[in-house]
């Protein structure tokens, strides 16, 4: 298949599934012929959106895309954006916690050790 028909290929599948980018060229480049639908929400459009919520304050953003992907078949930069923007709208926070928290809380304890240790120096 020729590069302007491989893109071409792309796009039309993008477009009939709804899938994203990466799983659109790996389903030309597979060969497959037969265009899938997306499934069927598992929810209503409106209780899709609650359980999107729902999950971001209990379990936090990237296991709330992770099941976003798996329930609609978008991919991934889709799947963040409607997260972000359910989570925007209705002014949720997600879960912190994470690698990243830990990170948090080192920095922050070793910033306070090394502030309380240069005011004992300037002390004593």
């Amino acid at each position: 298949m020729a590069t302007g028909q491989k893109i071409e290929a792309i796009k039309v599948f993008r477009e009939a599934t709804g899938v994203g980018l990466a799983e659109a060229k790996a389903a030309v480049e597979a060969g497959l012929s037969e265009v899938q639908a997306p499934p069927a929400l598992s929810h209503p459009p409106e209780q899709f959106e609650q359980e999107i919520v729902r999950r971001l304050t209990a379990d936090g953003m990237i296991s709330t895309i992770k099941w976003v992907r798996e329930q609609t078949r978008m991919g991934l930069k889709d799947s963040k954006d409607l997260v972000d923007q359910i989570a925007a709208k209705n002014g949720v926070t997600a879960k912190a916690g994470g690698c990243f928290g830990l990170a948090l809380l080192a920095v922050t304890v070793s910033a306070t050790a090394a502030g309380l240790g240069l005011a004992l120096l300037v002390q004593g």
